[in-house]
């Protein structure tokens, strides 16, 4: 399902299985993506591309990209001001939730397990792209092959606060702090 130069969009209540990307929303500021299952698709579960303040909620993103290493179930792409909440990303080929070249972000209360090459979390800052003042807390990252959560990009992943996770039993780090300035709090590794 694709969305594109739709701002104010909701896309809710959809099944999107088999697919390449469950649902793919490009240049749509302030949309709603919520209730969907997107999962068994080639590519990514739900991605969000150039998307500012969306918010993703409640949606179910499982085994897409699975036995693959590329794609995760949710991935924000310069998507500044943007929420993923209370989602199930689990068994997806890279990571859980992937989060980059976006600021002020908020990724909160989401269960993100077995992903199978990647971690459960990853925010990845670089030149040009960076990843700044985004808040990552109350989520649960078990059973990654990889890390639980991943903050990578050195200054160009400044400022993002970490807390009251749970990251355990997966593969890698519990928690991988390769940013700048990261406030980490409470975190169960």
């Amino acid at each position: 399902m694709l969305t594109g130069n739709s701002e104010y969009a909701t896309v809710s209540g959809n099944n999107c299985y088999n697919t390449g990307c469950g649902i793919y929303v490009e240049q749509s500021d302030h949309s709603a993506i919520t209730g969907n299952n997107c999962s068994g698709n080639h590519y990514i579960g739900i991605c969000l591309d150039d998307s500012p303040n969306c918010t993703i909620t409640g949606n179910v993103c499982n085994d897409n990209d699975s036995g693959g290493t590329e794609y995760a179930g949710i991935d924000l792409a310069n998507a500044d001001y943007s929420s993923v909440t209370g989602n199930l990303c689990d068994g997806n080929g890279l990571h859980g939730i992937h989060v980059k070249n976006s600021d002020y972000c908020s990724i909160t209360a989401n269960v993100c397990t077995n992903s199978n090459t990647g971690d459960g979390i990853n925010v990845t800052g670089a030149a040009g792209a960076t990843c700044n003042n985004n808040s990552i807390s109350s989520n649960t990252c078990t059973g990654n092959a990889d890390d639980g959560i991943d903050i990578e990009g050195g200054a160009d992943a400044d400022s993002n606060i970490v807390t009251s996770n749970q990251c355990t039993g997966n593969g890698g780090t519990s928690l991988v702090n390769n940013g700048a300035n990261t406030d980490l709090g409470h975190n169960k590794t």
